[in-house]
């Protein structure tokens, strides 16, 4: 067996016709070659700093104009105990072998090579490339032209799975030296086998070529599979049903019979108790005693993938995270100033009434804007939820008309939602948007018309109802069901119904993160979903949240809730150092606060703030800072600076979203009154008596 390479150091053939594309894969899996800081950055992306750059991978690139050239090196390679690890062959490599025979010759010399088809155009299929090469996981085609990080990040993982497995064939091949070597000298080994045998910590078993049947396990498979020794050794496996994957199973022992070796094949393993297991089956034929057997080693990666899933999921969500994020602050601040320009005009007597009406619709479509701005937030889990006591009923009630509009009218929509509920304790937008994606996830299931059933009830569970739910807890709920009678769901979709960015629509009709938020949301309501389907009959989905302690009768849904919209802010005359990047919203907030009798200060940023500050020797009564600022000094680090002056200065942050203001370690964010962006000119004047008028600092 040829000597494994370094963990850390590879070689890779690239095989073009074109000396250029040669040094464009030097400069890319070796960019310090050259030193182009475009490269540097790229590896950076992919590596990480540069101070960890020695625990980066070495690549040494070698090239070949033709596929006999590029296969010369390879069996030169291999004498010399130094193989490849990774090709790179173009697709066409006129006037030789195309790519396909390039890597058919490669492989014939050695199996374990990772190749990368790279072409331009379609020459082959996919299915005429397997059909031309074989079934294998040793093959990735890339498009021409490619991306830097796309190749250099194929390089790390493919030559990492060349490594391991490289790592495995050694594993086996000794294993199976000792075996031969147990074989020839059965009587006085035979105690020493058995005893690392049953010893191993990797379940471990013989079996017989034959039937399948099991010859011998280890303790480890014993506890793995769940089933008795005795048990596995009488049974037939037919009947033990261990494998999910029957077939798959089946082909292993094919090729075992055929003398082929088997290196971490994924299988399912289905024990006698708990969930199927991901497993990675390895298996050496060997005989014994003249009988063809087979030694068959597995590893239980079930807790690796999930963890690596978890990771996929993280990144994803702070990808969508940051993107929310970066729309947030900016578009809360255009919001900002519509709604306070709106307001501001539609408050003048003299306004005719169909501007009036004309200014009234432009609020309503800001608002609801700045609705949508704040369901992305918290989507993403970057925006601080606002837990207040609701009565879901009247926030169903709020919701119906938009829905009629949204669900279409080949559908009939029944409202089942009583008087009398007891409140729950949630952010209205994370309860509205979880409505909507179920009645949308409803609608979806009913493409030629059909029923959905809104259902709002108050339910108590005892110790034995809540057993029926892992998350849910004795005590009163109040139930809010969405039912359909449309095409239903199969098992295999219900069992990842809440995974982001699965979708069982077709392409373009959903993005998989529906469901996923309205789990999301539940689950910090400290509540649950419960899910039932039918394939042809429709679903139930019933979400459970915990009632209020207190009994607070709700109205019947036979109209709209009142809001009092009288002002009762009285003016004032007080100091005020106003902060704010924004010119617009800067401007807007001078004109208001002046024309409203304070004494007011504007500055630009930070720094300008802590001249304004100086000039005026401290005497401001009150501080409204952005939490977001340019020149290095955020609205809390301000505050923070200059309450260190003055300690009783009362301050008021305003954001349209900041990482700042979810960091729950943030100390001097706790005595600080928040005003989240986009807001209308009577709550900011509001928010400015009721700071001002309490006492002591806030």
């Amino acid at each position: 067996m040829p000597e494994v390479s370094p963990a850390s150091h590879f070689r890779v053939l690239v095989i073009d016709d074109t000396a250029a594309i040669h040094d464009d894969f030097r400069k890319i899996l070796h960019p310090e070659m050259t030193a182009s800081p475009r490269l540097l950055a790229a590896v950076s992306a992919v590596l990480g700093p540069r101070e960890n750059a020695a625990s980066r991978k070495i690549f040494e690139v070698d090239c070949a104009l033709q596929g006999q050239d590029g296969l010369a090196m390879l069996r030169q390679a291999r004498a010399e105990q130094r193989p490849y690890a990774l090709a790179f062959v173009d697709m066409r490599i006129p006037p030789g072998w195309d790519g396909i025979e390039t890597i058919r010759q490669l492989w014939a010399e050695d199996p374990t090579l990772q190749a990368v088809i790279c072409t331009a155009y379609s020459d082959y299929s996919w299915n005429q490339t397997v059909q031309a090469l074989g079934d294998t996981d040793n093959l990735v085609i890339l498009k021409k032209p490619f991306d830097n990080i796309e190749v250099l990040q194929l390089a790390h993982a493919l030559t990492q799975k060349w490594a391991a497995t490289r790592a495995a064939q050694a594993r086996m091949a000794d294993l199976d030296e000792a075996v031969r070597q147990r074989t020839a000298e059965l009587r006085s080994s035979e105690e020493r086998f058995v005893l690392a045998f049953q010893a191993s910590p990797m379940p471990s078993a013989l079996q017989n070529l034959a039937d399948r049947s099991y010859l011998d396990v280890n303790a480890a498979f014993v506890r793995l599979s769940a089933y008795a020794r005795e048990d596995l050794l009488q049974c037939p496996p037919e009947h033990l049903d261990l494998w999910a994957d029957p077939v798959g199973w089946a082909d292993v022992f094919d090729e075992l019979r055929a003398q082929h070796p088997v290196l971490e094949r994924r299988l399912q393993l289905r024990p006698r108790k708990g969930a199927v297991r991901e497993i990675l089956f390895s298996a050496q034929p060997l005989s014994i005693g003249g009988q063809a057997c087979a030694l068959t080693v597995l590893q239980d990666v079930t807790d690796q993938l999930r963890l690596e899933n978890q990771l996929r999921q993280a990144q994803k969500m702070e990808a969508i995270g940051q993107l929310a994020a970066g729309i947030a602050h900016d578009f809360n601040n255009l919001l900002t100033v519509i709604l306070g320009y709106t307001a501001d005009t539609a408050g003048e007597a003299t306004l005719p009434p169909a501007l009036r009406d004309n200014l009234a619709q432009v609020r309503s479509a800001a608002e609801r804007a700045a609705t949508l701005t704040r369901q992305l937030l918290v989507f993403s889990h970057q925006q601080a939820s606002q837990m207040i006591p609701l009565d879901l009923a009247t926030v169903l009630f709020g919701l119906r008309e938009m829905l009629g509009r949204l669900i279409g009218e080949n559908i009939e929509i029944t409202w089942n939602c009583p008087a009398g509920l007891p409140r729950i304790l949630a952010d209205s937008a994370g309860l509205e948007q979880s409505v909507i994606n179920l009645m949308v996830n409803a609608r979806d299931a009913l493409p030629r018309g059909g029923r959905i059933l809104v259902h709002l009830r108050s339910a108590q569970l005892d110790a034995d109802g809540a057993r029926r739910h892992p998350e849910a807890r004795p005590g009163r709920y109040v139930s809010l069901a969405i039912a359909d009678n449309g095409c239903g769901m199969p098992p295999a979709v219900m069992n990842r119904l809440f995974e982001p960015f699965f979708t069982s629509k077709p392409v373009g009709k959903g993005t998989g993160l529906g469901l996923s938020t309205v789990y999301a949301i539940v689950h910090q309501l400290r509540g649950w979903i419960e899910v039932e389907s039918t394939v042809g009959h429709g679903s139930t989905f019933t979400l459970f949240i915990p009632a209020l302690e207190e009994e607070v009768a709700t109205p019947a849904l036979d109209g709209p809730p009142v809001v009092n919209t009288a002002s009762t802010v009285r003016r004032g005359n007080e100091r005020v150092l106003l902060v704010e990047d924004d010119p617009f919203i800067r401007s807007m907030l001078t004109r208001f606060l002046q024309r409203e009798g304070y004494r007011l200060t504007a500055a630009m940023d930070g720094p300008s703030a802590l001249d304004a500050w100086a000039a005026a020797q401290g005497q401001f009564d009150l501080l409204i800072t952005d939490m977001v600022m340019p020149n290095g000094l955020s609205g809390a680090q301000l505050t923070e600076r200059l309450r260190d002056q003055n300690p009783r200065l009362k301050a008021i942050l305003i954001s349209g979203y900041s990482p700042e203001l979810l960091d729950t370690g943030a100390e001097q964010l706790k005595s600080i009154r928040m005003l989240m962006k986009p807001f209308t000119h009577e709550k900011i004047i509001e928010t400015m008596r009721e700071v001002l008028d309490a006492p002591g600092a806030s």
